[in-house]
């Protein structure tokens, strides 16, 4: 089953369509090698065809610069979370853990409010 993975900005919650099928870990690991490309995005011809969209994340990586930068697949799980389907108690409707991997105790699940219980 594919899964499409984008860039998230949480300091600004906005998001670079990347659409990297399972490429969660794959973002991770490109997230410390940002500024670098940050320091690339004025001199990379926008017209420049390449296989993934370089220009693009080089000025994504440019304006957020210093920015709470992770992978976001697109169902809106960030890909330090948890992410196991837990039914609520209370409702029995089912959603996504928004805890941290690994987390103690039972996965939470989030009301309509957003607050994790």
């Amino acid at each position: 089953m594919s899964n499409y993975w984008n860039l998230h900005c949480r300091s600004h919650s906005e998001t670079y369509s990347l659409e990297w099928n399972r490429g969660g870990d794959e973002i991770q690991r490109l997230i410390p090698l940002l500024p670098k490309l940050a320091e690339l995005g004025p001199e990379i011809d926008q017209h420049t065809r390449l296989d993934i969209t370089i220009p693009g994340v080089a000025y994504f990586a440019a304006e957020h610069n210093g920015c709470d930068l992770i992978a976001v697949d697109e169902y809106g799980r960030f890909h330090d979370q948890c992410a196991k389907y837990v039914a609520c108690k209370c409702c029995g409707k089912t959603s996504v853990c928004r805890l941290a991997h690994g987390h103690e105790g039972e996965c939470g699940h989030e009301q309509s409010t957003g607050k994790v219980l």
